[in-house]
């Protein structure tokens, strides 16, 4: 593989995921005659895989492919946004589930670079109804994640981040339910690998080699999610994913996975939310949130 300077690294993980939200933009769009979650899903799949940088299909898997597409029903409670795990089977995406204009979305792909093996992963809730006590919900959840990601400082140690949004998502009287997966133990999200530090010899000859199955294995086991133990340091120059699952007592989980991403000290915030708010009409009350980000 080419070796390459770690802010190339992190220019590679920010167009990865604007490559799979501009292909959910085309996924959901009312082009389409079917709109199951699994026709959805297999759509914003078959997208992202043409863009030659990328791999066929996404790192977390299960769900098949990498991706899941979630659609919860006002008259259920959205029972459906209430998972446990995107790996759990009863939960991957269903023909006989159907997208309406009062339905809550919730999308996520996890797309790697084929040269690199950086991901650029991507989440959010999409609502196109006009309940305000929904629309208020959402809003809460993507400020109080904007606020979690704005905290980050290099230096600082994930778990100083992992403990301030823990009190930020309790002062909002939510609750976090994003946890690792097989330990249970509660956290906001994960480094991303090789947006610091180098390759070792044994990953440039696992991404040399190319098999599927193996990267996604290796990319799972690099990570360091961001918990009440990660001692890690926040790198001049690092990328790490901020992703709690936000829950509250009347509407299903929500989350809003953000990338934060620091070059050379410098601080973005990677989204690429606009074109997907505007195409459910989120846009008016979501800019709050997203203007921070800026």
């Amino acid at each position: 593989m080419v070796e390459m300077e770690l802010a190339e690294r992190i220019a590679i993980i920010q167009r990865s995921r604007a490559i799979a939200a501009a292909a959910l933009a085309d996924a959901l769009s009312p082009i389409h005659e079917t709109s199951s979650e699994h026709a959805i899903c297999d759509r914003w799949i078959e997208t992202i895989a043409k863009h030659a940088s990328l791999c066929p299909e996404g790192w977390y898997q299960p769900p098949p492919g990498g991706a899941s597409i979630l659609i919860g029903q006002p008259g259920d409670a959205f029972a459906r946004l209430n998972y446990d795990s995107l790996r759990n089977p009863a939960i991957w995406p269903r023909n006989d589930i159907w997208l309406r204009n009062d339905s809550l979305v919730y999308a996520y792909a996890s797309p790697i670079n084929r040269a690199t093996g950086l991901i650029g992963d991507i989440g959010l809730t999409l609502y196109c109804g006009a309940e305000q006590s929904i629309r208020d919900h959402l809003s809460t959840c993507l400020e109080v994640t904007t606020r979690i990601a704005c905290f980050a400082e290099v230096g600082m140690e994930l778990r100083e981040l992992f403990n301030y949004a823990q009190r930020q998502i309790e002062a909002a009287e939510l609750s976090n339910q994003a946890s690792s997966t097989g330990s249970g133990t509660a956290n906001i999200g994960h480094t991303v690998p090789w947006s610091y530090g180098g390759y070792s010899d044994e990953a440039k000859e696992c991404l040399e080699r190319g098999n599927p199955r193996d990267i996604r294995d290796m990319i799972s086991n690099e990570r360091v999610s961001i918990n009440s133990l990660a001692a890690l340091r926040i790198q001049p120059t690092m990328a790490f994913t901020v992703e709690p699952q936000i829950a509250s007592s009347k509407i299903g989980l929500c989350s809003y996975h953000l990338i934060v991403a620091f070059s050379e000290g410098k601080r973005s915030i990677s989204s690429s939310f606009e074109p997907l708010f505007k195409a459910f009409a989120m846009d008016d009350y979501m800019q709050t949130a997203l203007e921070r980000l800026s």
